[in-house]
């Protein structure tokens, strides 16, 4: 799906901001404007190495791994099981097949759960070159 004007002119500053020399970049809009839609947008084409994205609830991990999958993007879900089969559940619901991949090198996770599993983890997370968070204020 493309994005809308301003979605489209939120992520053109998020790149020049990248091409400037900035590591850490915040962006900021009001609620409803599509940030998870774009955050999707930037996963899907600008970064090609490995990469997540951390949600400080299970719900907003929910949204954003539907995010993900309506963009084509296969990932790994760090999350409980339940909570993984209940995203995949919601994956062939609304689109029709899932796109949770175990080994991927994108991921979506809940923050409490990475850091529970951080040294289960800790290889893919030294490989991660793109985080992105949802919620930046939490």
């Amino acid at each position: 799906m493309p994005l809308r004007p301003d979605q489209q002119e939120l992520k053109s500053r998020i790149y020049a901001s990248w091409e400037n020399g900035s590591r850490n970049v915040l962006s900021v809009a009001p609620c409803g404007f599509g940030k998870t839609v774009c955050l999707a947008d930037i996963m899907k084409d600008h970064h090609t190495g490995v990469q997540i994205v951390v949600a400080h609830r299970q719900e907003l991990v929910s949204q954003l791994s539907l995010a993900l999958a309506k963009a084509g993007i296969y990932h790994r879900i760090v999350a409980l099981p339940a909570t993984i089969r209940f995203i995949v559940s919601l994956h062939v619901k609304k689109i029709g097949r899932s796109y949770y991949q175990p080994n991927a090198p994108v991921a979506v996770a809940g923050v409490d759960t990475l850091i529970r599993r951080e040294d289960e983890l800790g290889r893919f997370l030294r490989q991660v070159t793109l985080y992105q968070t949802d919620e930046g204020h939490h």
